[in-house]
């Protein structure tokens, strides 16, 4: 009977924990992350502020949870997506149309993502940062695999998993700048400025896509070399 109780307390926990990381994504779809504070995210959760500590003990490791959740789902949808794609002449364009479709559909992973290494790796424990290193790196592992099937021709330029870390820091420095502060948002609609005005969308994909078809030219070279 002990044992079951511990059961339930397990559970209720991960429900409220739950809770708290679906309170606080309604919030940052509403407004940016510096004008969010824990006492808004803990009355949203319906718990009060201490509570909200014990499961997150800073705003920054709240945040960076709520990031992994974002990734889990979207490498989740990466690879059902993937097996739907043929490794044929088409592979490189199929894979980038679901690049887009997956990331356009999720702005809350993307925001965060443009935030996690200027903001949101501070002020969080070192078990904490080790955890979310490992969840990540285990991620692009796993689902690089999956991108190597489809486009073969990585296995011999770092692998699939190297792609999707490249992937990666491209969304962190266009979502950084397609995201300017309000009074940079008010200079560059100057005409002699508008080229500072960034869609991250529209950008991401120009340079995805450039990154794959130069990767495969590449490999066909080298294929090329050693023949």
């Amino acid at each position: 009977m002990a044992f079951q109780r511990r059961a339930m307390s397990a559970a209720q926990k991960q429900t409220r924990r739950g809770a708290i990381l679906a309170a606080a994504a309604r919030i940052f779809a509403e407004r940016d992350y510096g004008a969010i504070t824990m006492a808004e995210v803990a009355d949203a959760a319906h718990v009060v502020k201490g509570t909200l500590y014990l499961y997150f003990p800073s705003k920054e490791a709240l945040f960076l949870a709520l990031l992994g959740e974002q990734l889990d789902e979207w490498f989740a949808v990466m690879r059902a997506g993937l097996t739907s794609i043929a490794p044929d002449g088409a592979a490189i364009e199929r894979v980038v149309a679901l690049f887009d479709a997956t990331l356009a559909e999720r702005p809350t992973l993307t925001r965060l993502t443009a935030i996690l290494y200027s903001i949101l790796e501070h002020n969080i424990a070192f078990a904490t940062a080790r955890a979310f290193k490992q969840r990540l790196r285990e991620q692009l592992q796993v689902t690089g695999v999956c991108l190597e099937r489809v486009l073969p021709f990585l296995t011999t330029l770092g692998g699939g998993m190297e792609v999707l870390l490249q992937c990666h820091v491209l969304v962190v420095g266009i979502r950084s700048m397609a995201d300017p502060t309000p009074v940079v948002r008010e200079v560059i609609q100057s005409p002699d400025l508008a080229i500072f005005a960034v869609d991250f969308r529209a950008y991401l994909m120009r340079m995805l896509r450039a990154l794959l078809w130069g990767m495969a030219v590449q490999a066909t070279d080298t294929n090329k070399g050693e023949q």
